[in-house]
């Protein structure tokens, strides 16, 4: 090791997958190389491409080092810190004065920390704003929303320990990182079905995981709750349900069998352009495993009904009865949280919509999952918010209906954007706080217990881990940098507001470091800012393992949780999980496949457009930053061959993408993985049409394709953002001028 170099273990957190990373620093501190750690005793060394190219992101020159503020002219120039957050406190004050708290909304994306959330969420309620939203509404709503429908079990699924089935909806683990245990994603399939583990998958793309499965579907987009509503009716008519637990814990079996009667493996078959005998094998094998788990990826829950077929995959678990029971062992356990009381018993059906804040159109209120993000771009236009702070997120490119949110956008009083990079957003953008990079900064893995504690299926460990890691990498000399928890906390304090910030936070709220229901609070000083060190201290009081014990692991360490089992119901409890509610009952009515019907054909949209992801990039993190040999910054329009031969094109083509909304230019690929008749692209790419000369650089926006008030879910809002009806023309005399002349 030449003089000055070290190398260090630190903890990724480009995406919720946290691995554990080795990185080789130069002698002013600087990353010059990354690599899983094989020291790390859960990822044994894996990592991602997003993971392994973080130095690109951290010495790229694109990358902004000091706030800006944009000036009378309209061009954004640097400032200080402490100037910036100054001139935005004004602001704010004076919107708050003139209009009120709900006219300051804020949105927490994808690319946050664990301090982010607890302090974003607390500043917006020391305005008193409940003005908060977050991409949960555009992307799985369904999985909260459903939950809250079919009820909690208090105890966890039966989850990834010896799972002896994997139903796959519309997703890949190996790519995404969620529907698989928090690890090295391939390295489980592979253990887990040496071990016996049957894996289902359906996807009209012949994924990774599809690849790698024991049955699999490729259906016609947009038939998932379909699939599975003949699932679960092979399951009950073939008397494979767990007969003793749904008459001890289940409801509403007689009107979900009533419900999926006319969902025949036939009928739904016809549709989806499936083998009848594969939806019965696909049920059969599900069944009849005796544990095991389904989930739902963002391509099933974008393309149709996502609540719906969330509900309906929680029905077929339940029918299962895929869920632990008292004296299991608990393995998927919180580590640097309090942890939950874990019982073999139902928590009620709760309210999914109806209350809290009524958003301006659709009828769209607060829901399990939070405010609709698609009604946000209505509320700026309507004129009830007037200000938006931005965490870690592109709404422009991620948002659903890119031209309505750009004149949303246009339409603020006050935008500011927390972000390390240009994006299609801070564009417009009157400030833009760029904040440190992940290995910048201290962090835990706090948000992954989390997700651990919610109790969500297709999240979490096999055995539970934890690891702490010390900002590893030197700052830029010269920058002026704030962390995202460092801006709500210097905004409150210039506001004189106090901060009442809930460490411990899941996807479905709070966690009590008592066991009582009282929920741990802290009260930042505001005279004296404390340290990311020292609030990691404070929001890991009351954990099952404690902080200075993890810290003595700089790779990370198992901290299993032998002594957490299952306990039993309490006595007198009546609740029950519920697979038959009515409304799901009626929408599930109103899907009945038509003997005869001719699926997805449209004239003047003939083919569908369908999401996917990219290995080197994280939703619209850094998608200028192109990672390894082969990558591109844009998104291909990936099509199969036979299409491509039908048009007339070939790889590298430039073609117009038209639904009934809007249109867009793109490059086509070849990809023999899809159904003929399809286009797979990546959602949040792209910027406004004026910026459609660039699509070769920025990449083309599927958001403009979209039509927000069309075909939308009632509860999330959520629009069609999958299996969008399209076009495709190959583009000849009226190509963008950066493209005609080549």
């Amino acid at each position: 090791m030449a003089d000055g170099v070290r190398v260090v273990s630190a903890l990724c957190r480009i995406c919720i997958n946290a691995c554990g990373l080795t990185v080789t620093l130069d002698e002013d501190g600087r990353a010059r190389h990354v690599t899983g750690d094989r020291n790390h005793p859960a990822h044994a060394g894996y990592s991602c491409a997003k993971g392994r190219n973080q130095p690109a992101y951290l010495n790229s020159p694109a990358r902004r080092l000091r706030p800006e503020a944009r000036d009378a002219d309209g061009t954004l120039k640097q400032v200080s810190s402490a100037q910036a957050l100054d001139e935005i406190a004004s602001a704010l004050q004076a919107i708050l004065e003139r209009h009120g708290p709900e006219a300051i909304a804020n949105y927490v994306g994808t690319y946050r920390d664990v301090l982010t959330v607890p302090f974003a969420e607390a500043f917006m309620e020391a305005l008193g704003s409940p003005m908060r939203f977050d991409p949960n509404t555009i992307d799985k709503p369904g999985k909260l929303i459903a939950q809250a429908l079919h009820g909690k079990w208090d105890a966890p699924p039966t989850g990834f320990h010896d799972a002896r089935v994997a139903l796959v909806v519309g997703a890949n683990p190996l790519v995404g990182h969620t529907g698989f245990p928090h690890t090295n994603p391939r390295k489980w399939l592979d253990d887990a079905r040496r071990a016996g583990m049957t894996v289902i998958v359906v996807d009209p793309r012949r994924t990774d995981i599809a690849r790698r499965s024991d049955i699999y579907l490729q259906p016609r987009p947009g038939h998932d709750v379909a699939i599975v509503a003949a699932m679960i009716r092979v399951v009950l008519i073939e008397g494979l349900q767990d007969r003793e637990f749904l008459a001890r814990e289940v409801r509403g079996v007689e009107a979900l069998a009533e419900a999926v009667a006319p969902f025949t493996p036939e009928a739904v078959a016809e549709v989806a352009d499936v083998e009848a005998a594969q939806i019965v094998s696909a049920a059969r094998a599900f069944a009849s495993a005796g544990r095991g788990f389904a989930f739902a990826g963002t391509g099933a829950n974008m393309s149709q009904s996502g609540t719906l077929l969330e509900y309906l995959l929680l029905a077929l678990q339940t029918l299962c009865g895929y869920w632990m029971r008292e004296g299991d062992q608990v393995r998927n356990v919180p580590t640097l949280m309090p942890t939950p009381s874990f019982t073999a018993q139902a928590s009620a059906p709760r309210p999914a919509r109806g209350y809290g804040v009524r958003l301006a159109r659709r009828g769209l209120t607060s829901t399990p999952a939070g405010l609709p993000t698609t009604g946000v771009a209505d509320e700026i236009l309507s004129g009830r918010i007037k200000a938006l702070v931005i965490t870690g997120g592109n709404p422009v490119a991620g948002w659903p209906d890119q031209l309505r949110v750009i004149q949303a956008m246009e339409a603020l009083e006050l935008l500011v954007v927390i972000d390390p990079w240009e994006t299609a957003t801070t564009r417009y953008a009157h400030y833009v706080l760029p904040p440190p990079m992940p290995l910048e900064v201290a962090s835990t893995t706090a948000g992954l217990d989390g997700r651990i504690a919610s109790g969500m299926p297709g999240y979490g460990v096999i055995e539970a881990y934890a690891q702490y890691s010390p900002a590893v990498v030197t700052r830029p000399p010269g920058s002026d940098l704030l962390e995202d928890w460092e801006v709500y906390y210097e905004l409150a304090k210039r506001l004189g507001r106090h901060l009442r910030v809930v460490p411990s936070m899941t996807m479905t709220g709070p966690v009590s470091s008592s066991g009582t229901g009282d929920v741990q609070v802290v009260e930042p000083d505001l005279a004296r800012r404390p340290t990311t060190d020292e609030l990691l201290a404070v929001m890991a009081t009351g954990s099952r393992v404690p902080l200075d014990e993890v810290k003595r692991h700089p790779s990370g360490a198992l901290f299993p949780a032998r002594d957490v089992v299952v306990g039993p119901k309490q006595a007198g409890w009546v609740e029950r999980l519920h697979v038959g509610d009515a409304e799901m009952m009626a929408d599930l009515a109103g899907l009945l496949p038509t003997p005869g019907q001719v699926a997805d054909k449209d004239a003047a949209y003939p083919m569908q457009l369908i999401s996917r992801r990219l290995k080197h990039v994280f939703n619209s993190t850094a998608t200028q930053l192109p990672a390894g040999r082969g990558e591109v910054t844009y998104n291909p329009a990936f099509m199969h061959p036979l299409d491509l031969e039908r048009l007339g094109l070939r790889d590298g083509d430039v073609v117009s993408i038209t639904s009934a909304r809007s249109a867009i230019p793109a490059v086509v690929a070849s990809d023999d993985t899809l159904r003929p008749g399809l286009v797979s692209m990546a959602h949040s790419y792209g910027g406004a049409p004026d910026r459609d000369t660039e699509f070769r650089e920025r990449g083309s926006s599927t958001g403009r394709l979209i039509d927000q008030y069309t075909d939308y879910d009632r509860y999330s809002g959520q629009p069609r953002m999958s299996a969008i009806r399209v076009s495709v023309e190959g583009q000849r005399g009226d190509l963008p001028t950066s493209v005609a002349s080549e």
